[in-house]
């Protein structure tokens, strides 16, 4: 998936972006019962701070491991890096910074006058007309706005997905202990309908470990022969969560795909072999389709039909409902802080795509995270608020970019698009797939949907 961001329209500019794939949520140990999280960011920069090590793999790319474990690579799993050798793939840090620049230069973005509203009941603040209390002692009523953006791919890297592995533990983020509780419940339903024997199960995105387990664990309860397909952006974050699963299940392939959504779907078409009657289970779960607008959604969907499926192919994709705004709200901005932390990440991460050192360029005790449920819209929206009048001076390509932000501007960093009914049939005309079957949590706030072509 390479549209970086809504508010990119530039036609120099990747068609689709790639953030929410980043995500893993394997076991680790939860964060501390502390009032506040706190997390410093990590000197790494788009990729691991401790590069793999690359070992040619039988396939004749590269076979990945992490200098940090002891532990060799299992011979049932191989990680092949697709990624475009493009100078305009979101991998390569330097167009990363091409694009950082265009999205900070421009206000494309829209901040809707719903939004503001909401930011004024949620959140105590009233978004103005330029950002200013008042123009000349007067108040400027609430409307729509052009804001600028940032490409929501900065907030994975390797110290942003360690702490969203924190939120997954959080209580108050209800989305992965419900996603975890469907397939617990329903693996052995899921792996028996909608997993071949000698099929191929590909997860557009590593997702949580723990709750792939039990799909796995099905699988090979029913005697099924699979290989599985994992992706990711990360070298360390395939070999760190493929590499259990490959140990505790040796009689399924495991390849790690290092990559975008992009990358992996030309990969499928053009390198991934059917063998005959054998099927495509592909797997696009946690939050990843909420983090796109409906319309990319769909965009998105019809791309993974066309390019890897054929008919009786299925896509398992998990979707957050409309739920209860304050229960949407908390899960966004817990009291402990953890996703807080997570979002002003991407400013350290924007700051190491600049070159520059941890706070000089965008100090934290300058920014905030804005954090709100727009019901109207059926979405959470996550914004950075400057809280002065300030000026940041970068150099791209020997060009000098200057940002000016007034006092109370908002940048948009992420949207997470909830759906109703209404909405999945609407991504079902525009997707061109069949919606097929429905898993809801025992809550009823999330579903796992089976779309077929």
């Amino acid at each position: 998936m390479q549209q970086l961001h809504p508010s990119i329209h530039s036609k120099d500019l990747p068609s689709f972006t790639d953030p929410l794939h980043l995500r893993k949520d394997h076991d680790s140990d939860p964060p501390s019962d502390s009032e506040e999280y706190s997390s410093s960011a990590s000197d790494s920069g788009f990729s691991s701070s401790s590069p793999p090590t690359l070992q040619l793999s039988d396939h004749g790319d590269a076979s990945t491991l992490s200098e940090s474990s002891r532990d060799p690579i299992p011979r049932n799993m191989t990680v092949l890096d697709i990624r475009s050798k493009s100078v305009e793939s979101m991998a390569d840090s330097a167009h990363l910074a091409r694009v950082v620049a265009q999205t900070l230069s421009t206000r494309e973005t829209v901040f809707p006058a719903s939004s503001a509203r909401f930011d004024a009941e949620q959140n105590g603040k009233r978004a103005f007309n330029n950002y200013n209390n008042n123009t000349a002692g007067v108040s400027t009523p609430i409307q729509d706005v052009l804001v600028r953006s940032i490409p929501t791919l900065v907030l994975y890297d390797d110290n942003g997905l360690d702490i969203f592995n924190d939120i997954t533990h959080v209580d108050e983020y209800y989305i992965t202990n419900a996603e975890m509780q469907i397939f617990k419940d329903k693996s052995d339903e899921i792996a028996q309908a909608h997993v071949g024997n000698n099929g191929v199960l590909i997860e557009l995105g590593v997702g949580s470990m723990r709750k792939t387990r039990y799909l796995l664990d099905a699988i090979v309860s029913q005697n099924k022969s699979v290989t599985y397909y994992a992706l990711d952006l990360s070298a360390q974050s395939l070999t760190q969560s493929l590499q259990p699963l490959a140990l505790q299940f040796p009689s399924i392939k495991f390849v790690g795909l290092l990559g975008t959504y992009d990358d992996s779907l030309l990969y499928i078409k053009d390198h991934l072999a059917r063998d005959n009657g054998s099927t495509r289970t592909l797997l696009w779960l946690g939050t990843s389709i909420g983090n796109t607008t409906r319309k990319e959604a769909a965009e998105f969907l019809e791309r993974v039909k066309r390019l890897a499926m054929q008919d009786g192919d299925v896509l398992l994709c998990g979707i957050d409902r409309r739920n209860d705004a304050s229960v949407v709200k908390t899960a966004y901005d817990d009291p402990k802080g953890v996703t807080r932390a997570f979002i002003l990440n991407g400013l350290r991460h924007v700051e190491r795509i600049f070159g520059g050192e941890t706070g000089e360029l965008f100090p934290l005790s300058k920014f905030e995270y804005v954090s709100l449920y727009n019901a109207d819209l059926g979405r959470h929206e996550a914004y950075y608020r400057s809280l002065e009048k300030q000026r940041v001076e970068v150099d791209v390509d020997s060009l000098p970019h200057v940002f000016e932000f007034e006092e109370g501007e908002l940048i948009f960093i992420e949207y997470s698009i909830k759906y109703d009914a209404e909405d999945i049939k609407r991504l079902m005309d525009q997707s061109g797939l069949r919606w097929a079957k429905e898993w809801l949590d025992q809550t009823e706030r999330y579903s796992l949907h089976c779309f077929a072509k």
